[in-house]
């Protein structure tokens, strides 16, 4: 007679204890009956309390709810790991599974979708770690900021090689030893973009960088605001450095003739020789080009430094002397400074008008950290038949009687300014087609909101699309009002970056 096949795990065990004549194992005896049900309900204990085990250990545990609940004593929620619940939900990581060996038969549907899940989870566990690594070292710090943006993308640290490496910290400071440098940070990573058929391979299918810009540039203006002749305005730039400035004058009335704006702190202003016609705007840019209404009118216009006299006129235009009473405050130039007329001779007063050889830019004026003054005026007391058009009568010296006239222009100021207490982060913008595919909605704000957790208290923070194929500058902090999207406005060339590893 055949003897029964030994039975597996603990029923086994149970029935090896009988003597073997008496055949415990055979089919259909009570005793094997007996054994079969206690060894089951044994092996299943055993069973459930090795995966309790493994659920409280995160390198051990298998699923979902339990690395979210080991993520949860760290205080680490499911939305800080939102992407990846989201590409599971799309059945994305079925698409990165490896493809099989020549000969392998296909995978049946419980192995397409468990193995999936297992990518899933293992995605899920690296990312919890990660997180858990950066609170414990510390948040508020570049690392912290730029590792934080990654782990909510579900991106990769990528190495020197340009592969995926979780060991790998590098972190490119792109603009240090500038003059004004330090601020722009870059990390590269490889990060997911959704496609309708997702493609195999690595999880990050597309390699790239985010980027940290500390007290990011900021547009900064005064109003708009219609201006007297010899009126003085008080104007304070913030953030870290002098700067320069751009400056628009708008024609109002016909009484805009060849305006000038004069920083009295600094001693130097911009002329404009020619009327600006009612409505129309001249604008000194940054780059010594002056525009009216778009048009270049550099030649002219002219800049000028050192001392002013009463009329803001530099000491050395062609005068006489009882025209050009100086006045004490006013005309106080710093030691050392001259005065300096570009073109020369641009703004002497005689008629007929000399002829003045104009030059492509003029220098660009510049704006002092904090509090500067400045003034506005407009040419008066001309009078000749060779200048028909700019001849102006002369204002009242009383300043009351000349506020009660009407306006003579509107003048602001425009200049870009280091924003203290602020960071701008940049994530790809092709990561915009998590949004496109139906993922996520507003890919910034979610990165935002997760970033909370990584960021310094009193520290603004701003998430924005950045495209790897424009040149980054010095980044302008959008509005927390801005819609999401590409567009983030940028001022020089100062951090180039190479291409894509």
């Amino acid at each position: 007679m055949t003897p029964a096949p030994p039975l597996a795990g603990r029923s086994g065990k149970i029935l090896a204890r009988f003597p073997t004549f008496m055949r415990a194992p055979t089919p259909g005896k009570v005793l094997a009956a007996l054994a079969t049900a206690l060894g089951t309900d044994l092996d299943e204990a055993e069973r459930l309390a090795m995966r309790i085990q493994q659920a409280h250990r995160l390198q051990a545990a298998q699923e979902e709810r339990d690395l979210l609940g080991l993520a949860a004593a760290c205080d680490l929620r499911p939305a800080d790991f939102f992407i990846l619940d989201s590409l599971q939900a799309k059945d994305y990581f079925a698409g990165q599974l490896p493809g099989l060996a020549a000969g392998v038969p296909p995978r049946s549907n419980q192995q397409r979708c468990q193995q999936a899940y297992d990518l899933f989870v293992g995605r899920l566990r690296g990312n919890v770690r990660r997180a858990i690594d950066v609170l414990l070292e510390g948040c508020g710090t570049i690392w912290s900021l730029l590792e934080g943006t990654a782990i909510l993308l579900d991106a990769d640290r990528l190495g020197r090689t340009g592969q995926p490496d979780p060991t790998a910290r590098i972190v490119e400071h792109l603009d240090d030893g500038l003059p004004r440098g330090g601020f722009v940070h870059r990390m590269a990573i490889g990060y997911h973009v959704w496609q309708p058929t997702p493609a195999p391979g690595a999880p990050g299918s597309r390699q790239g960088w985010v980027y940290l810009v500390e007290n990011p540039l900021n547009d900064h203006s005064t109003n708009d605001s219609p201006r007297h002749q010899r009126e003085t305005f008080r104007v304070h730039r913030g953030g870290f450095f002098d700067g320069q400035v751009a400056v628009q004058i708008t024609g109002t009335g016909g009484r805009t003739v060849r305006p000038m704006v004069i920083n009295e702190t600094d001693h130097e202003g911009f002329f404009f020789g020619d009327v600006v016609g009612d409505g129309k705007k001249l604008v000194l840019t940054t780059d010594g080009k002056v525009l009216l209404d778009g048009i270049d009118v550099t030649a002219k216009a002219a800049f000028f430094t050192g001392a002013l006299d009463a009329m803001g006129t530099p000491r050395d235009s062609r005068m006489a002397p009882s025209d050009q009473p100086v006045a004490p405050a006013a005309a106080a130039a710093p030691d050392g400074v001259v005065d300096v007329v570009t073109p020369a001779g641009a703004l002497d007063r005689a008629f007929p008008r000399p002829a003045v050889v104009p030059v492509p830019s003029l220098p660009p004026l510049d704006l002092r950290l904090g509090e500067s003054t400045w003034r506005f005026s407009v040419e008066e007391g001309a009078y000749d038949l060779s200048g028909y058009d700019e001849t102006v009568y002369a204002f009242p010296d009383d300043e009351a009687a000349r506020m009660a006239l009407p306006p003579s222009g509107s003048v602001q100021l425009m200049w870009k300014e280091n924003e203290p207490f602020a960071v701008s982060v940049l994530i790809p913008a092709d990561s915009q087609t998590l949004e496109s595919g139906g993922l996520v909605q507003d890919l910034p704000a979610l990165v935002r909101s997760g970033l909370e957790r990584y960021r310094a208290a009193g520290i603004r923070l701003d998430v924005s699309y950045f495209d790897q194929a424009w040149v980054l500058g010095h980044s302008v902090l959008k509005s927390l009002d801005a819609p999401p999207g590409p567009g983030v406005s940028f001022d020089a060339t100062v951090p180039t970056a190479s291409s894509p590893p």
